[in-house]
C-alpha cells in the first residue's frame, strides 16, 4: 500500500503526539539520522524498503519531523509508504520508509533521503512571500503609476519591480510568523537488482519432469513392443492362433445371425493379416459390411459358406508361407 507525503507527515504528527506520554527526559541535542539499506536480495519487479530513522534524546515533541519531497529514479517507482515511532532508552525514534521498485536488472542509484524538522524554541521568523498570479490593481501602501518615486510601478522596469504579470511579489502585511525549518539528509547509495528467475527455474523444473514421463512412458512402450516381438520369434504360429480365434469368433456370429459383427470380425482378420489375404479379401468384406450395417442387406447361405471357405484356403497359404 502507498501513502501520500501528506498522510505520512499526519502519522509522524500523530506518533509525536502519542510518544508525549512515555515520559522521556527533555534533551537539547538535534535529531540525528540513520540510513536502513535494504539486507535481503532486491529482484525486479518487487518493490524493496529504504528506511530512514530520525532520533533524539528528550521529550517527543522536541522537534517536528516531516518527510521531504522523495524524488522518483528514472530506473523505477518511489513512494513513501510509512512512518514507525518508537521509544529509545533516552528520548524518540521516528522510521520513515520509503518503497522502491526497479523495473529491470542492474546497478541503479537510490537518491538521497531527507526529512525535514522544526523547533518550536527557536524564534519564529517570516513566512515566505506571497505570489500573485495577476497584478494587482493595488500595491499595500502605494497607488498604481502613483507619483511617489519609490512606489513599484506595475510592469515598470525600476529595480525591484517585475515586467510580466505572472509573477508579482509582494509580502503581506499580515503575514504569518512561523518556526525555522531545517533539513537533515541521507547520502546515496547504489543496489544491485537481480533479474527474477524464479518462475524460469519453475518452469525448466515442470519441464524437465514432463520430459522425465514422455521419456518413461516411451521406455515402457519399447520393452512392450520388444517382447511382442521376441515372443513372435520364439512362436511363428502365435499370429495363426489370432487367426484361428478370430475365425472362431466370426464363425460364432455367424450361428447367432449377426451377419453385421460377422463380416466386421472377418475385416479385422484380414487387416490384421495383411498382405495377399487383404489384397483378395479386403474390398469385398468393406462392401457387404457397408451394405449389411447399413442398408440392412441379409447375406445368403451360399454367400457365407463360400466367403468362409475362400478365407480359410487363403489364410493356410499365409500359414504355411510363414512358417517356410
Amino acid at each position: 500500500m502507498v501513502f501520500h507525503s501528506r498522510e505520512v507527515r499526519r502519522w509522524g504528527l500523530l506518533a509525536a503526539v502519542l510518544l508525549i506520554s512515555c515520559g522521556v527526559g527533555v534533551g537539547e541535542n538535534a535529531p540525528s539520522i540513520e540510513l536502513k539499506k535494504p539486507t535481503a536480495t532486491i529482484r525486479a519487479g518487487e518493490p524493496f524498503e529504504v528506511g530512514i530513522v530520525a532520533s533524539w534524546t528528550g521529550d517527543s515533541e522536541r522537534f517536528v519531523v516531516s518527510p521531504g519531497n522523495l524524488v522518483v529514479p528514472s530506473w523505477g517507482e518511489a513512494a513513501w509508504d510509512r512512518v514507525e515511532a518508537s521509544k529509545t532508552s533516552d528520548g524518540v525514534a521516528l522510521r520513515y520508509v520509503a518503497k522502491f521498485t526497479a523495473k529491470a536488472p542492474g546497478t541503479v542509484a537510490i537518491p538521497e533521503l531527507h526529512l525535514v524538522y522544526t523547533d518550536p524554541t527557536e524564534p519564529l521568523v517570516e513566512g515566505p512571500p506571497e505570489k500573485l498570479t495577476s497584478p494587482p490593481k493595488e500595491l499595500p501602501g502605494h497607488q498604481p503609476n502613483s507619483s511617489d518615486p519609490n512606489a513599484p510601478q506595475v510592469g515598470a522596469s525600476t529595480p525591484g519591480a517585475t515586467t510580466g504579470v505572472d509573477d508579482v511579489y509582494r509580502k503581506a502585511p499580515d503575514t504569518p510568523k512561523v518556526a525555522p525549518t531545517h533539513t537533515i539528509k541521507a547520502e546515496a547509495f547504489e543496489v544491485n537488482v537481480r533479474a527474477d528467475y524464479r518462475w524460469t527455474y519453475k518452469y525448466v523444473f515442470f519441464g524437465v519432469m514432463f520430459l522425465g514421463l514422455v521419456i518413461a512412458g516411451a521406455s515402457i512402450e519399447y520393452g512392450r513392443r520388444k517382447n511382442a516381438k521376441e515372443v513372435q520369434r520364439e512362436d511363428p504360429l502365435a499370429p495363426w492362433r489370432t487367426v484361428e480365434e478370430a475365425l472362431h469368433n466370426a464363425r460364432r456370429h455367424r450361428l447367432d445371425g449377426d451377419f453385421y459383427t460377422f463380416y466386421r470380425e472377418l475385416q479385422r482378420l484380414v487387416k490384421f493379416v495383411g498382405g495377399e489375404v487383404k489384397s483378395e479379401f479386403g474390398a469385398k468384406i468393406d462392401k457387404r459390411v457397408e451394405e449389411i450395417g447399413f442398408q440392412n442387406q441379409t447375406p445368403t447361405e451360399d454367400e457365407l459358406e463360400g466367403i468362409v471357405r475362400d478365407l480359410e484356403r487363403a489364410l493356410a497359404r499365409w500359414k504355411e508361407g510363414r512358417a517356410a
